[in-house]
């Protein structure tokens, strides 16, 4: 996977114990927060599988009352955004972004999210989307490795790593 994005400070970048890997950073100046989760999974990875935890998602946060939801689809990428005016009493006004890239065996789970959000942040969150792209590396043994990076600017500051 490949992120070009600016402004962004990585708060985390792990493997979590069932293998998936999980990167959350945020972006001060902008106020969001981009998480991304990659699992790799046995069978192959499908967009209409990505719409099926939307789903999923969106039924789970229902006693939260999420208003504007949409579904969309951007290039490759299958998105589902929603915001909570009110959660739970607490005036936040947060626009959260879920995009989904399947490629093959590996799935990409993109979170964005900004309390207070306004309709002039909309363009940041469609440019960060644009820049996230599953990409292949080919490993010694041949098969294919996912690999992770994350570059400010061109600097890299979030190294690959297979996942």
């Amino acid at each position: 996977m490949q992120v070009d994005v600016r402004g962004f400070a990585v708060q985390l970048d792990e493997t979590k114990p069932d293998g998936k890997k999980y990167l959350l950073a945020e972006n001060t100046r902008t106020g969001i927060t981009l998480s991304i989760t990659m699992e790799q999974v046995h069978g192959f990875a499908t967009l209409d599988n990505c719409r099926k935890v939307f789903r999923e998602r969106n039924k789970g946060n229902a006693k939260l009352n999420p208003v504007d939801i949409k579904d969309s689809q951007i290039g490759e990428m299958a998105i589902s955004e929603f915001t909570f005016e009110e959660p739970e009493g607490i005036p936040l006004h947060q626009k959260n972004v879920f995009g989904c890239l399947a490629k093959e065996d590996v799935y990409a789970d993109i979170h964005l999210s900004k309390v207070q959000y306004t309709p002039k942040d909309q363009p940041l969150f469609t440019s960060i989307l644009q820049a996230v792209h599953l990409t292949d590396e080919t490993a010694e043994s041949g098969s294919q490795a996912t690999s992770t990076s994350y570059s400010d600017g061109g600097k890299q500051i979030f190294p690959q790593q297979p996942v």
